[in-house]
């Protein structure tokens, strides 16, 4: 049972593999209280799906091989 006090819900996103070909500088969508962007490589994104809820990793491990 969820205490009528808080609403739960699920944003839904959109994921996209991409190479780039520069380290352009990103920015943050702050309105969204996104503080951080980065690009990782292989190894960081698998290393930061760990980190990452299950649901992502279990969606998006598949896609990141070498």
């Amino acid at each position: 049972m969820v205490n009528a006090d808080y609403t739960i819900f699920v944003d839904q996103t959109h994921w996209y593999l991409m190479e780039i070909s520069s380290q352009q500088n990103l920015s943050p969508q702050t309105q969204e209280n996104i503080t951080e962007v980065v690009w990782l490589n292989v190894q960081q994104s698998r290393e930061a799906l760990t980190q990452s809820y299950r649901s992502l990793n279990d969606s998006l491990s598949r896609y990141i091989t070498e």
